[in-house]
């Protein structure tokens, strides 16, 4: 129970931060997407069908802030949360430099599906690519102190 409360409040906090954070800490064109690095923390700690549910929350979420095309954040997200999922039933030893790999691969992930699920103007797709990219190294380097923050809650029994 207290890991649900912890993920909820956490989406919820990331959301607002999506709308209002995070084009305010942009690196050129590079902003981060916190509902993704709360994704790819939490599906380090969640079940499959957890992680998914997450991911689906996410995408909702970020339609909701940003305002655009609700279908390719809905998907790219919830796929992103059902293979975060996976690191759960891997068994094998977390730490932030696997929550660093996990959100950057996850990143990429979405981003490449939301790419293709709504398109950019031929003219900005090398820019969107670019930025898809440096994304995942900025929400990778955000998501290690996410996870070490996380980390006691999650993993605390009750």
């Amino acid at each position: 129970m207290k890991a649900l409360a912890a993920s909820l409040v956490c989406l919820w906090l990331a959301a607002g931060c999506q709308g209002t954070v995070a084009p305010q800490v942009a690196i050129g064109t590079v902003a981060p997407d916190f509902l993704l690095i709360v994704v790819g923390v939490l599906g380090i700690f969640a079940s499959r069908p957890g992680a998914t549910l997450g991911g689906f929350a996410a995408g909702l979420l970020h339609a909701a802030v940003s305002g655009a095309n609700m279908a390719g954040y809905v998907v790219s997200r919830t796929v992103a949360g059902f293979l975060a999922g996976w690191y759960h039933d891997l068994e094998f030893e977390t730490g932030a430099v696997v929550a660093l790999i996990t959100t950057a691969f996850l990143t990429l992930i979405a981003g490449v599906l939301h790419t293709l699920i709504a398109p950019p103007p031929p003219a900005a797709f090398v820019g969107t690519l670019a930025a898809t990219i440096g994304g995942a190294v900025y929400n990778g380097v955000l998501a290690m102190p996410f996870y070490l923050i996380m980390r006691p809650i999650l993993r605390a029994k009750g």
